[in-house]
């Protein structure tokens, strides 16, 4: 690539309805993520909690700040 800006291949950007629909998704899974993991929690107390939710709440987590800026932007 040689930096020239017509070799990137631009794409447009999100619609605000868009970024606005995508913070509510994430917003909902982040909740029900950490309701599985309370309720897990509640099941069996002395196990830890699972790797794959505490992992997939971060990306959650991560996900929703990026869209936090978007907004912001907006």
């Amino acid at each position: 690539m040689s930096g020239n800006p017509e070799d990137v291949e631009s794409r447009p950007s999100p619609t605000p309805i868009d970024v606005y629909r995508r913070r509510a998704q994430l917003r909902h899974a982040l909740v029900t993520v950490e309701a599985a993991i309370m309720l897990r929690g509640e099941c069996d107390p002395e196990s830890p909690e699972p790797a794959d939710l505490e992992g997939l709440r971060e990306d959650l987590l991560a996900a929703l700040w990026l869209t936090e800026i978007l907004v912001s932007k907006h």
